[in-house]
């Protein structure tokens, strides 16, 4: 696997509602591409080296793991798909983070924003863009261990 995000890959964002979906969870909100407070960093998998399946039990051990440290309540409700290109054609970057696992790779937008801080425009607009551009793919089963949804990808 290449250290380069290749612009043809796609990567793939797990969606919890209702931080990343509108409320009636079926649309995407820009929050499914901000980067948490004081960070610059959106986490996401390089779907050409694994299969559906290991996206799915990521999102399930993340939505697992914030339910055993009583975080803030979230619900996975399936991923958003984005090529690299147009992640770079709005100005942000897509790095391989292998360092968190293996086809790990973070979306950095350039900006860190304070926790209850408003967003620079540009970077309220760039998120509006990605949000957008990318493919919401619903899990119909999301609490069951087996995805069941559609293919993982968009056009690059």
């Amino acid at each position: 696997m290449p250290d380069l995000v290749a612009d043809g890959e796609v990567v793939i964002r797990a969606v919890f509602y209702p931080h990343h979906l509108n409320k009636s969870g079926e649309k995407l909100k820009k929050n499914a591409f901000r980067s948490p407070p004081d960070k610059d960093e959106v986490s996401t998998i390089r779907r050409a080296f694994v299969s559906d399946q290991f996206c799915k039990d990521k999102a399930l051990d993340i939505d697992l793991r914030g339910r055993c440290r009583g975080d803030e309540k979230k619900e996975f409700r399936g991923f958003a798909a984005i090529s690299a290109k147009r992640i770079r054609e709005f100005g942000s970057a897509i790095v391989d983070s292998r360092e968190v696992f293996l086809c790990h790779a973070d979306i950095r937008h350039g900006f860190i924003v304070a926790r209850n801080e408003p967003l620079p425009s540009e970077l309220n607009d760039r998120l509006d863009r990605l949000k957008d551009a990318a493919r919401f793919i619903p899990d119909p089963s999301p609490r069951a261990w087996r995805w069941a949804g559609g293919g993982l990808n968009v056009k690059t």
